[in-house]
């Protein structure tokens, strides 16, 4: 599986658990609505996210099972290699130079990794450089 695979699949499996978005009265009542919720049993849970108490497990769930896959995934050097590369990319890493953003999008700490994880991150930068024009 590909990295951008993987997180596709964390992101669906956030976007099934019921929450309604919205950052006025109206699209509240509206994503309500649309989901059969009364509005009067949302509870707010950031960034303009609403949901029912009773599914705040739901949604504990699908970030616990996320983050055992992908810590699963990330154990092959090469899936590692391969989020890293994504992540310089994503991150503009030859503008930036910002190591720690790179890291934490892949949901790992630079400062608690291992000497393996480091050696792929060096490997990684180093191919994402060579083929990138930086300015």
């Amino acid at each position: 599986m590909l990295y951008s695979e993987l997180k596709k699949q964390e992101q669906d499996r956030i976007s099934s658990v019921p929450i309604v978005w919205g950052f006025s009265d109206q699209q509240i009542r509206d994503s309500a609505e649309s989901k059969g919720f009364e509005i009067t049993e949302l509870k707010p849970i950031g960034a303009g996210g609403y949901m029912r108490p009773q599914d705040k497990h739901l949604l504990d769930e699908a970030y616990a099972e996320n983050e055992r896959i992908r810590n699963e995934w990330l154990q092959d050097p090469k899936n590692l290699q391969h989020a890293f590369e994504y992540e310089l990319a994503n991150h503009e890493y030859c503008i930036s130079y910002d190591d720690i953003e790179v890291w934490v999008a892949v949901g790992l700490s630079k400062v608690n990794s291992t000497k393996e994880q480091r050696e792929v991150y060096a490997k990684a930068v180093e191919l994402y450089l060579a083929s990138v024009v930086c300015w």
